[in-house]
């Protein structure tokens, strides 16, 4: 059988071929069954291509391409990718052709990619056309005329060759009948027998096909084409976004016939290796929050990030002997009805301030339950806008939901992919987004790197980016697809066959299988691999707990991402303030906050993450003082200025009520931080001004006790920076 060639074949070519070449696409129709070359795409059977077992070049039959005269209006045509997808390659193309009749015209071959490259066309009279597009969109062609091309009722022998530069040459058997001085203006990554466009009244047969493709060898150093494969990876089994609290199933990893035992797997890993003999590696961006964060299933402990639980639970070996990452993926669902007919759906929300707070509790979660703190993020859907981009920014390093030049909208409940990445660059080139338009490079520090679907775009960065390595560029490709997918483990061994061609294709260029973080680092040039140690004191002042945090190297977070969680089990953001390069301070009530466990998650510059979990009530320390104070006592507040959180100490020789409020410069009083009665010792306030906008503040005690001192006022003056 001839068609696709799964393995490069090399061989020397007679003595009118121009370059020493590969097969990347051969068909002569062997299996006398059109379907039986998966390779042949958008066949509607209604099109007039038959099998033609009466007439063929090589037995058993021909590809016949005919309307007759009832059906001059009917399409008639058949595509065929051809694996080759950039302009700078050297090729051929061949086809036996058998012209039984021309009324108007025949496309033996058209060759497409984004608009026409070339075609070939039959006319009357024995006329034969290459046309050769300067404009592939506006149909600006340069034009050989052959009068004398071809007679009726043989077969003939039509080869085309391009040099991978600048000429397209015309041979029929074996005679080189003419050459169009042009480069090709577009990738003719698809064949086209037939024409796709208008019936035509023609009837002539097809056989032998064969394309080669050369290799294009590097004109100077040349650059690394890294290559990570991944998945958005969480159980579809029981979610409904048409119900507020699904009884999710976790299947996808505890069952063996499962895809999760496929591909998490050293074996099928062994069967794809990169140019250093390396096995592929996989990142699993997990789904965690949105509908899972209102799942009723008893399958895993915390549904909230069970598809995190679930692949630790079944798969943590494998994931840790195949070298694979385990990294953070969010869909910005919210149950509401926007189109307020009275039914809500899980819908994908566009309004930051609706989905911001579980953002935050999820990787809360994934911190103090999965222990976990995520260095690379996919957005659900793609989805991203630069308030979006920011809040990420400022947690996570690594981020790959670029799916340029894509965009999509939706209106119509349940909403879903929405996202717009229409001006992003295109190039396999990660770069920082700008704070205002994520779309273009700017001035934040994490990155934006572009990921394609595999099934649909694979194929097209891959050799664009090997091309671009050619060139001398380091590229990062990152392609993507989901683990549930029926057919997820052949779309696995198709990116790497595709990776494997590239590599034969473009001569001296190598390329590595990498994971999100690694990757990156790798990209950057950072060889760091060693994580930040975390050191956390804990002390208790009266009803209040202060958290001390100290770091062995600078993080990359500019705020603490520092996580309480309840008795009940909710998980919330902690409020801290930095007190030095390296040490951050917090502090919280016991008796209005009930946080029982502390959650501290955060990377390093390079991506190494680091996590620790505390149990509050078990280690914290109690503060005594050796006897009561004196008299009342406002100390000065710390740190001040501040950016949201300071502390002032004070102290209550006897029992007594006693009243912190918090003024802004006008004298308008803005909060109550306390109004309680307090027994006689030392106390601490936690102001939280997080909400309030920069200024200056006016904090003022006034305290009264019985039979006590006389009644105590005293002001301290805050500065709020943001």
């Amino acid at each position: 059988m001839r068609h696709w060639v799964s393995l490069a074949l090399f061989f020397a070519l007679s003595s009118t071929a121009l370059f020493s070449q590969t097969i990347v696409f051969e068909e002569g129709f062997d299996e006398g069954s059109l379907y039986a070359n998966s390779a042949w795409a958008n066949h509607d059977p209604r099109h007039r291509i038959t099998l033609d077992s009466t007439r063929f070049f090589s037995p058993p039959a021909s590809l016949k391409v005919s309307t007759a005269d009832e059906h001059t209006s009917s399409l008639s045509y058949i595509e065929a990718g051809t694996r080759i997808y950039g302009t700078r390659f050297p090729f051929e193309l061949s086809e036996k052709i058998y012209i039984e009749s021309v009324v108007d015209e025949g496309i033996p071959f058209l060759m497409s990619g984004q608009g026409t490259s070339f075609v070939l066309f039959l006319m009357p009279n024995g006329l034969v056309q290459l046309v050769v597009l300067k404009d592939p969109i506006r149909w600006v062609p340069v034009t050989l005329n052959v009068s004398d091309g071809y007679t009726l009722n043989r077969w003939i022998d039509f080869r085309v060759t391009y040099n991978g530069a600048d000429s397209v040459s015309l041979y029929i058997d074996g005679i080189l009948k003419g050459s169009i001085a042009q480069a090709l203006m577009t990738a003719p990554v698809r064949m086209t027998i037939g024409n796709p466009s208008t019936g035509h009244t023609s009837t002539f047969y097809v056989d032998d096909i064969r394309i080669t493709r050369g290799s294009i060898p590097p004109p100077g150093k040349p650059g690394t084409v890294l290559i990570m494969p991944c998945s958005d990876t969480g159980t579809w089994d029981g979610q409904d976004v048409n119900v507020e609290r699904n009884n999710v199933h976790f299947g996808l990893f505890s069952d063996p016939g499962a895809n999760s035992y496929k591909v998490i797997n050293p074996e099928f890993r062994r069967e794809m290796k990169d140019s250093r003999g390396n096995p592929m590696v996989f990142t699993w961006f997990l789904i965690g929050g949105g509908i899972l964060s209102k799942s009723t299933s008893l399958e895993v402990q915390e549904p909230w990030i069970g598809n995190l639980e679930a692949i630790k639970r079944y798969h943590d070996t494998d994931v840790r002997t195949v070298g694979d990452e385990l990294a953070f993926h969010y869909h910005n669902w919210v149950w509401n009805d926007p189109d307020h007919d009275g039914i809500s759906h899980w819908n994908q929300s566009t309004k930051l301030d609706e989905w911001r707070g579980e953002f935050l509790e999820t990787i809360g979660r994934l911190v103090i339950d999965g222990r976990e703190f995520p260095t690379a993020f996919r957005s659900g859907w793609h989805y991203m806008d630069s308030a979006w981009e920011t809040l990420i920014d400022s947690l996570i390093p690594y981020r790959f939901e670029n799916t340029s030049p894509d965009q999509h909208d939706d209106t119509t409940e349940p909403i879903d992919n929405i996202y717009n990445w229409s001006l992003t660059p295109r190039e396999c080139v990660p770069y920082h987004p700008s704070p205002t338009d994520y779309q273009v490079p700017g001035t934040l520090k994490g990155w934006e790197t572009r990921c394609s679907y595999m099934k649909r775009a694979a194929a097209g960065s891959i050799f664009d980016a090997f091309s671009a390595a050619a060139d001398g560029k380091n590229q990062f490709v990152t392609v993507w697809s989901h683990l549930p997918e029926g057919d997820f483990p052949d779309q696995i061994r198709q990116v790497d066959s595709v990776v494997q061609d590239a590599a034969q294709a473009f001569a001296g260029i190598s390329f590595e299988y990498v994971r999100a973080t690694d990757g990156m680092k790798r990209w950057r040039g950072v060889t760091d691999t060693t994580a930040p140690a975390i050191n956390v004191d804990k002390t208790l002042h009266g009803d209040t707990v202060e958290i001390g945090v100290s770091f062995s190297e600078p993080i990359y977070q500019s705020l603490l991402p520092l996580f309480g969680k309840t008795a009940d089990g909710r998980v919330s953001t902690m409020p801290s303030w930095q007190v030095s390069a390296l040490s951050w301070h917090a502090a919280f009530v016991r008796s209005q906050s009930d946080f029982r466990t502390i959650g501290i998650g955060v990377c390093d510059t390079a991506g190494n993450a680091a996590v620790a979990v505390l149990d509050v009530a078990a280690n914290a320390v109690e503060s005594t003082a050796g006897t009561f104070p004196a008299a009342f006592r406002l100390s000065a507040p710390y740190p001040n200025p501040f950016n949201g959180i300071t502390v002032i100490d004070y102290e209550v020789p006897s029992p007594s009520e006693l009243r912190i409020t918090l003024y802004d410069a006008l004298g308008r009083q803005v909060q109550t931080v306390l109004d309680a009665h307090c027994q006689p010792g030392k106390y601490r306030a936690v102001v939280n001004a997080s909400v309030l906008p920069s200024g200056v503040y006016l904090c003022r005690l006034t305290a009264s006790s019985a039979g006590g001192p006389p009644p105590f006022a005293r002001t301290k003056r805050l500065l709020l920076v943001k």
